[in-house]
């Protein structure tokens, strides 16, 4: 269940965030064990973008968005799905 109701909570300080990158934005998932993880951002006035990738736990990793600017984001919505824990849902931070 999620705690807090209204627009979600933030992702424990260090597991999640994201930052202006070469021609775009990186957006930086630690997971605690392995799983899936997923990435998606929410765009002001434009289509939400979305990456997903299955990773070992413990170690940092970055999925690129090109042609994003950190100005353009209104939340990103950060989905880990590990191994022995429910599907958890947070939103990165700025870093």
């Amino acid at each position: 269940t999620r705690g807090g109701g209204g627009g979600g909570d933030w992702c424990p300080e260090g597991t999640a965030f994201y930052r202006a990158a070469d021609r775009g934005v990186d957006v930086v998932i630690v997971a605690a064990s392995s799983g899936a993880i997923r990435a998606e951002l929410i765009l002001r006035g434009g289509e939400p973008k979305s990456q997903q990738t299955t990773v070992p736990g413990g170690r940092p990793h970055t999925f690129h968005f090109a042609g994003v600017s950190p100005q353009m984001i209104e939340r990103v919505k950060v989905t880990t799905v590990t191994v022995g824990v429910s599907m958890q849902t947070c939103y990165a931070r700025a870093a």
